[in-house]
């Protein structure tokens, strides 16, 4: 509590300095006390002042492993060792329920029921023979793995053996790929 009241405090000075009115002043005070109360109590479940201040700053980055596999330009040869990345772990629709609604006016609960319900919407348009594209994310679209034919008239549905989902990224994502940092698996222990 009393680290909620000094952060309340640290951002009230901030936020009264770069206002020009009394009316302003207050209006924002309130505003400002009514959200972080709301934060800090409502949602305790979920965030604390840390998680809160230091959300932003968080710095990501994409985890590897050293592995030694054979050479594909020479089977015969020695093996050699590639970096690999490795998953440091599966966030599931719940925590992205309570990252999107921090980061939305939905509460978690909205938020991962939003999540499910788009999952069976692009299930849905991609069966109707649609491409899905998501914002800036990228394209969904299914494929199939099929078996030829001699013949235009031996084609039939018969001969699709198995349906894909692909996904093609957008170039900013592609852009914003190409700027990951990385750290070695090894470094989560330390």
């Amino acid at each position: 509590m009393i680290l909620c009241c000094k952060f309340v405090s640290k951002l009230l000075k901030q936020n009264i300095s770069t206002m020009t009115t009394d009316r302003l002043k207050s209006t924002g005070k309130i505003g400002l006390i009514h959200f972080l109360f709301y934060v800090v109590f409502q949602k305790r479940r979920y965030f604390s002042i840390k998680t809160i201040i230091n959300q932003k700053s968080k710095i990501m980055a994409l985890f590897f492993r050293k592995i030694q596999k054979k050479n594909m330009k020479d089977p015969d040869g020695p093996k050699l060792w590639y970096p690999v990345l490795r998953s440091v772990g599966m966030v599931g629709e719940k925590e992205l329920g309570i990252l999107l609604a921090n980061e939305t006016t939905l509460n978690p609960k909205e938020a991962e029921m939003a999540i499910h319900q788009l999952q069976k919407i692009l299930l849905r348009v991609m069966l109707d023979s649609k491409t899905v594209r998501l914002g800036e994310v990228g394209n969904y679209r299914l494929t199939a793995f099929t078996e030829s034919s001699e013949t235009k008239e031996e084609v039939t549905a018969e001969k699709i053996k198995q349906i894909n989902m692909r996904f093609l990224p957008t170039k900013y994502v592609r852009e914003q790929l190409q700027k990951a940092t990385f750290k070695l698996v090894e470094s989560l222990d330390k």
